[in-house]
């Protein structure tokens, strides 16, 4: 119908969808096509159409098989016609013909032809001809269809990272398959060791790291020589470098594999944070930074590594561990005398809740006036969610404290899920507290709609609140 109420397109159809570019799809009895804005029909003639990617372009399935059509649904002069035409994933779609997997462009020019068993589209595309049969190979190009990785190198593979493919080859033999990596730049296939129990971990600056059976770790080049010592321990990858242990002792190598701190600490944190490593030195734990100079005293019987500006310390105290916290200065924020701390931080990294334990029961710390308080009969848990208030338990039961330390919620829920429920009603209706009465009724409202409702109907309204 146009703007003055006259019709444009007669009322023939069985089903209609919008138009598009002075084009709309309709359906005629059992048939699809399309029909312009002055009703004048195109090939009523297709069994299924629908949209194709971004583009403005259609897929329509005839005669049992699938073409693709441009915006004023004409065939592409290039497109083939396929068994399935799989959803645009990143500007490419699967095709499939005879059960053999292809893949075309967001407009339908080939990328790969169907004649792959198995088609993967992940960081890179993935393709191979005879998947995990002996002397099958896979290939791997990305989403504009250039050749990074050619068939008939490698049987599996990972995605590349530092211009390397890290996978598996087939041995001569035919029985079983060994490492090898493949490099994009000068093309070349490098085969490696490849006893049981070892794992080839990813390139990084052109290093690799590999883990044997029995605590062995060690660096190879891209060449596949062996670059470091054999490692008991080579800790997670964290701001460019490695926690190592060598003949018993902690040390930090960075990412060319240089010793920044020698291994000749008895003990140490795992990996790097903030900068700072946490380590032990004449049974006293402490803190480096990447150059190996002292950073924090070697003062304290157990430390954490940092997390936003913060770090766990702690002493054993008449047989328990207790806890304190300092910042990267140094400085004591909250003294050792806590059995647990927990907190969260504002956008400044200052502490806006603080939560501590002596015992087994949480009070908490007003950071204005650094003073400790007790609500109710305490809170034997704690826990944060993504707004700053405090999930807080008493026994079984959950409550809520507000980010001003107000208990917006009483402790009368039986679950944090129904806590987390209630808080996103009571910030659609703009409620910020609620007594016991209003806490019941939503316990019950969030833990099952429909039995709020059954018991709606059964009680009584001059009932209610009892």
């Amino acid at each position: 119908m146009k703007t003055d109420s006259t019709i444009a397109v007669p009322c023939i159809y069985d089903e209609v969808y919008p138009f598009v570019d002075n084009i709309a799809i309709v359906r005629k009895d059992t048939l699809w096509g399309f029909v312009d804005t002055k009703g004048t029909e195109k090939d009523i003639r297709y069994t299924q159409i629908s949209t194709y990617g971004n583009n403005g372009m259609y897929k329509a399935l005839y005669n049992k098989k699938w073409t693709l059509l441009d915006l004023h649904g004409n065939p592409l002069p290039n497109s083939q016609q396929y068994d399935i035409i799989l959803p645009v994933h990143k500007g490419v779609a699967i095709v499939v013909n005879d059960k053999k997997r292809g893949l075309v462009d967001g407009v339908g020019n080939i990328i790969l032809r169907p004649q792959y068993e198995a088609l993967e589209c992940g960081e890179y595309i993935i393709f191979s001809k005879q998947s995990d049969k002996p002397g099958s190979s896979i290939g791997m190009c990305d989403y504009q269809g250039r050749m990074i990785l050619p068939e008939g190198i490698l049987m599996s593979g990972y995605p590349p990272s530092d211009d390397i493919i890290l996978g598996k080859v087939w041995n001569k033999d035919g029985k079983g398959t060994s490492f090898a990596f493949y490099n994009i730049n000068t093309k070349q296939t490098t085969i490696l060791p490849s006893p049981f129990g070892i794992v080839y971990n990813e390139f990084k600056n052109g290093y690799c790291l590999v883990k044997e059976s029995g605590n062995r770790s060690y660096f190879i080049d891209k060449t596949g020589k062996k670059v470091s010592p054999d490692y008991e321990m080579v800790g997670a990858r964290s701001e460019g470098h490695y926690v190592v242990k060598l003949n018993g002792k902690y040390g930090v190598i960075d990412s060319l594999i240089h010793e920044t701190i020698p291994c000749k600490y008895d003990e140490g944190g795992t990996y790097i944070s903030e900068g700072l490593w946490n380590t032990m030195s004449d049974d006293e734990w402490g803190y480096l930074n990447m150059m190996g100079q002292q950073a924090i005293p070697f003062e304290y019987e157990f430390t954490q590594p940092f997390f936003k500006g913060h770090a766990y310390i702690g002493e054993l105290i008449d047989g328990d561990v207790r806890f304190g916290l300092i910042n990267r200065n140094g400085n004591m924020v909250l003294p050792i005398k806590w059995k647990n701390i927990k907190y969260t931080l504002n956008n400044k990294g200052e502490m806006n809740a603080v939560w501590l334990t002596a015992d087994s029961v949480y009070c908490r710390l007003d950071t204005k006036t650094m003073k400790y308080s007790y609500q109710q009969s305490g809170f034997n848990d704690v826990e944060f969610d993504n707004q700053g208030n405090t999930l807080v338990r008493q026994g079984e039961f959950w409550g809520c404290v507000d980010t001003d330390g107000n208990q917006c919620i009483p402790a009368r829920i039986p679950t944090k899920e129904m806590i987390i429920s209630i808080l996103d009603k009571m910030q659609k209706e703009g409620k910020k507290q609620l007594d016991y009465t209003e806490t019941y009724r939503n316990s019950i409202y969030a833990n099952e709609k429909r039995n709020y409702w059954n018991l709606r109907s059964q009680i009584p309204e001059n009932m209610w609140d009892y």
